[in-house]
């Protein structure tokens, strides 16, 4: 007898062939039967006018400390997802040094009220963090990248200098110890120091490690702006030399300069796929991005980590280089009115939710001013969301079937002392489905491709998720095609997706109609 059955489904297989009618028979943690008939089971769930997909994959999150604080990945759970990618643009917890590990591992993880006990995360190396999380149990599936950031601070901390050629020998050894550990791949986050002090060079040294052994790289491109086109020059030039399979990260364009150009982004990325470049890219569905305040200022004014960086907005002489000619970055952004705070580890609340120019009102002081007033109140690290994209620039993205729809965010619990975080932590993809539905964008059997199969393949994972088919592990996502909606707002993050009927990882259910089962049947993996 099967262990459970869902019964009735409008079956999405993940292949992209047409819907049909069907019950999947589920045997301990896989897929034994797809069919017609009708069979005898333990349990069943009747899944009639509701659609039966693969389990949503996320390539792209940064729930590197949730898979250790929040085993129920409540956020991502809620709307449908059954496996994360973490260890994303360049920061991770591991690797980490006696010397790295308050700024690598808390220090990310600070901001956003997630912190994990040293009891919780004893791990220094990949292999340590792998073991952590599964002594931990956790509700859904997970693999993780190792970020050139954390491997960058582990040989030369955070300084602003290019390493000597046996720094980057060493730099190269560390990742591939890692890789070989189980990580995923490498990827890069080239805005953020300690990744932007480094040069093309040492990006290519990186590659050939992670293509020696047939891993991902992933990159949060130097620029996504006003030189978004040379930054991604530079990726596919990194790709050709190097031959690494490489996954463009949160593909966009920012700023009103470069609106109305997302075809020609997409003609550079099909003239290297022609020319056998392997890149592929992920996009979430959204018109504001996320990331530190820090992002906005002058790499050199960030060296040092937190402690650096403060050091700097506190000296007067400082403040006044680094502002000389204001804040370019921040201009091509959006602006200062367009950026709103979304998170400040509960040292500053009273400004989560406002923007730039309304902090520094509440401040009593000029712009420039109330932005440093408040980062030096906040220790150097403020979370925002930066409104600087064009819908018409992300459906044109999005209609592609050969980019993956992914969140960029994390597992949240969805806990008002967060603050005012992007909704795209819990609502990607039914944002996502809904999006599709209603600008008519691509089949539903398309758009499942993209989140299921596709994601699947390019992790290598394949062979066990991302399908519905017999022998593959039973992870299922059950929704209403027609009701499946995000109710998240920029001003209300935390509200819950709709539409999300059931969530089954690995053969047990682990969302039963909107309430998440004491289950932890979640698989980390780690080839």
């Amino acid at each position: 007898m099967f262990s459970y059955a869902v019964k009735n489904a409008t079956v999405i297989d993940g292949t992209r062939c047409k819907p049909y009618k069907a019950n999947i028979y589920i045997a301990g943690d896989a897929i034994a039967e797809i069919t017609a008939e009708d069979r005898e089971a333990e349990r069943s769930f009747d899944a009639a006018g509701l659609v039966a997909a693969p389990g949503f994959i996320d390539i792209h999150t940064h729930s590197d400390a949730t898979f250790l604080t929040t085993p129920t990945h409540e956020g991502k759970l809620l709307g449908g997802v059954t496996f994360e990618l973490a260890g994303q643009c360049g920061l991770s917890l591991v690797p980490n040094t006696p010397a790295t590990r308050d700024e690598n591992v808390f220090g990310v993880t600070r901001p956003f009220l997630i912190e994990p006990t040293l009891e919780q995360f004893p791990a220094h190396d990949f292999a340590g963090y792998v073991k952590a999380i599964r002594e931990k149990g956790i509700s859904i599936n997970f693999g993780s990248m190792v970020g050139h950031g954390a491997l960058r601070a582990c040989i030369v901390g955070y300084e602003n200098r290019q390493l000597t050629p046996e720094e980057l020998d060493q730099m190269c050894e560390l990742l591939a110890a890692q890789l070989d550990q189980g990580a995923l791949g490498v990827s890069f986050g080239l805005i953020y120091p300690p990744g932007s002090f480094c040069d093309t060079a040492e990006v290519v040294a990186l590659a050939r490690v992670a293509a020696s052994r047939s891993k991902l790289l992933a990159v949060h491109m130097r620029n996504e702006n006003a030189r978004v086109f040379e930054a991604l020059d530079e990726m596919i030039a990194v790709a050709r030399e190097t031959g690494v399979r490489l996954e463009i990260s949160h593909l966009k364009l920012m700023g009103q300069a470069q609106w109305g150009r997302a075809q020609e982004l997409l003609n550079k990325i099909d003239l290297a796929r022609a020319q056998g470049v392997r890149i592929h890219a992920d996009q979430y569905p959204y018109c504001a991005s996320h990331s530190g305040l820090k992002s906005s200022f002058p790499k050199w004014a960030t060296s040092g980590g937190d402690a650096g960086f403060v050091a700097r907005l506190k000296d007067d002489a400082t403040w006044a280089k680094i502002t000389e000619n204001g804040l370019p970055e921040m201009e091509a952004r959006g602006g200062a009115p367009r950026i709103n705070i979304s998170s400040t580890n509960g040292l500053f609340p009273e400004i989560e939710g406002m923007t730039l120019p309304e902090v520094a009102a509440y401040l009593k002081l000029p712009l420039l001013d109330g932005i440093r007033e408040a980062l030096i109140r906040c220790n150097g690290t403020i979370g925002c969301i930066y409104h600087a994209m064009s819908r018409k620039d992300m459906l044109t993205i999005m209609k592609r079937t050969d980019i993956c729809a992914a969140s960029d965010g994390r597992a949240y619990p969805l806990d008002p002392r967060l603050g005012k975080v992007h909704p795209r932590n819990s609502s990607t993809f039914v944002r996502f489905l809904r999006t599709v539905r209603e600008e008519h964008l691509m089949p539903l059997e398309d758009a499942v491709y993209k989140i299921t199969a596709l994601p699947a393949t390019l992790l290598g994972l394949d062979d066990e998720l991302g399908y519905i088919k017999a022998g593959h592990k039973a992870n299922l996502t059950i929704f209403n095609p027609d009701t499946v909606t995000d109710t998240a707002t920029y001003a209300d993050p935390l509200r819950k997706p709709e539409g999300i009927a059931q969530v089954i990882v690995n053969g047990q259910v682990v969302l039963d109609n909107g309430t998440i089962t004491d289950a932890r049947p979640g698989k980390v993996y780690a080839r």
